[in-house]
């Protein structure tokens, strides 16, 4: 996979909750928490980026690709 413009959103099923780049937004690398446990989050390089949960979860969780263009 090449790196592009587009990136990786985590969140809850009610689809509103956010854990991580809700609302259209790109985050800084971080650590985060999910139900149960906690996530991080890091890019390899420019516009590539990796989700890593220490799981399980309490609960489910969606993982969105947001697509912006075109690499």
């Amino acid at each position: 996979m090449k790196p592009s413009a587009n990136t990786l959103a985590l969140g809850a099923e009610d689809d509103q909750t956010f854990y991580l780049n809700g609302n259209y937004t790109k985050e800084s690398d971080r650590e985060f928490q999910v139900p149960g446990t906690v996530g991080y989050y890091f890019h390899l390089e420019d516009n590539l980026e990796k989700i890593i949960i220490a799981g399980p979860t309490t609960s489910n969780l969606l993982l969105y690709a947001c697509y912006f263009g075109d690499p």
